[in-house]
């Protein structure tokens, strides 16, 4: 994204050794663009994937998935 955020949340907690281990973001971008981001370092189970929404389809990024790594969906 070429534009600049206009406002960062961030939460983030340590369950081990009092250092943060998980973390949930919301950036906001203009023009109603908002980036959700929920990262867990001691999780068991990793998923990394990457959704973007259009208005009229919807694009799934896999990285994990050996198959289909990019998927997309129609709204309707």
């Amino acid at each position: 994204m070429q534009e600049q955020a206009e406002a960062v949340v961030a939460t983030g907690s340590g369950h081990f050794n009092h250092l943060a281990d998980i973390a949930f973001l919301t950036v906001y971008f203009p023009h109603n663009v908002v980036a959700h981001i929920n990262v867990n370092w001691l999780s068991p189970v990793k998923v990394r994937t990457t959704l973007i929404g259009g208005r009229d389809k919807m694009l799934v990024w896999n990285d994990l998935d050996a198959d289909e790594k990019i998927k997309v969906y129609d709204k309707a």
